[in-house]
């Protein structure tokens, strides 16, 4: 084979398993050309739950959405809805699915390392704790709730602050923001203070967070908080307008602490995409870049919405901050993009003879 359409063929054969979720198609090594494409090539991506349930109807599909980031030196793990875990070495360009002792919590699973173990919590409300980020997980129970008038715990957010306190964010609502609350360090099934709400639905002011096709009647879906602590200060990100709308886009609120209060940054949405494959990106996690000092890796939910409303698959790409130090506005990529972050992939021209078929060059 020509070695000048080597990495053409390479990059697109990655991009048809990404497009899949299937592990069939066989690559040169990774090492070679490092490279991903959105979504995220995971395989043995399972059947939803809800086709097994035949709580709906309609004909069966896929399902990963929800992504919660962990990354331990080099090595990213996440955990998404509907799955389990998987893990990558290579930024990305190969993943490995993890048997973590749990076949599927439910949707919106958080992992989070805390005084040497780790935790994991999803919208189930059950507790599970392991020495590793690959398990065995073993369960704790349920987290008491305070009973006060807060919503339930879906869509569950665990965020351990430096100096060993631990938080339990939530909300998964048509119109009441997202919730926080601080949990007893040493036994994190208990609570230590009331929940309070720490960032309101605002379509007035805000709206992208109300569904589009509910415009008359004011009704969003505020979903999917996520906290990541930036240079001494706390950002709650949060998803907005429904997961199976195309208009599905991340926001972000600042505070000066845990529980806030918060304000919402002046360019909301932060990252959207509402055209493409890849589109409808959301509800997913923020963790600092171990590749580009000063990045982030913001993984997402990506609408297929095919078969099924909630058909969908996972994406990844890198964020950064702008000059207020807000996270910029920005888009999802489509195309091969390097692993080490150093950019999108360049696509080659392929020359072709007078008969319209590639010129053969050895």
């Amino acid at each position: 084979m020509s070695e000048f359409l080597k990495p053409i063929l390479w990059r697109t054969a990655r991009a048809l398993t990404a497009l899949v979720g299937a592990s069939s198609i066989t690559f040169e090594s990774a090492a070679d050309v490092a490279t991903y494409c959105n979504p995220l090539p995971l395989p043995d991506v399972p059947i939803s739950r809800n086709c097994k349930c035949g709580s709906w109807t309609g004909e069966c599909f896929r399902e990963l959405a929800d992504p919660s980031l962990l990354v331990e030196g080099r090595t990213i793990y996440v955990y998404p809805s509907n799955g389990m875990a998987w893990k990558s070495t290579d930024g990305a360009a190969t993943w490995t699915k993890v048997d973590i002792g749990i076949e599927d919590v439910g949707y919106a699973p958080t992992v989070v390392r805390h005084r040497n173990r780790y935790l994991l919590l999803a919208g189930e409300n059950n507790l599970y704790a392991s020495d590793s980020p690959e398990g065995p997980f073993r369960s704790l129970g349920a987290i008491e709730h305070p009973n006060d008038g807060s919503p339930d715990y879906f869509d569950p957010m665990l965020f351990a602050d430096d100096d060993g306190r631990l938080y339990l964010y939530f909300g998964c609502t048509a119109d009441r923001g997202i919730w926080g609350l601080e949990l007893d360090a040493a036994n994190p099934r208990r609570i230590v203070q009331p929940a309070r709400q720490l960032v309101k639905y605002d379509s007035k002011t805000w709206p992208w967070e109300r569904q589009p096709t509910q415009v008359k009647d004011d009704i969003g879906w505020m979903e999917g908080g996520w906290m990541v602590k930036v240079n001494g200060r706390y950002c709650l990100t949060y998803a907005s307008s429904g997961t199976q709308y195309e208009t599905y886009a991340t926001g972000a609120a600042w505070g000066t602490s845990p529980l806030g209060p918060f304000v919402k940054q002046r360019k909301n949405p932060f990252f959207r995409t509402v055209s493409g494959f890849v589109r409808g990106t959301s509800h997913g996690s923020v963790v600092p870049d171990p590749w580009v000092p000063g990045g982030f890796l913001k993984a997402y939910t990506v609408a297929i919405c095919r078969a099924h409303r909630f058909e969908r698959l996972i994406g990844l790409d890198r964020v950064r901050l702008d000059a207020n130090g807000d996270f910029a506005v920005s888009c999802a990529t489509d195309a091969p993009q390097f692993a080490d972050g150093s950019g999108a992939v360049p696509w080659y021209a392929v020359p072709f003879s007078s008969e319209g078929r590639p010129e053969a060059t050895d």
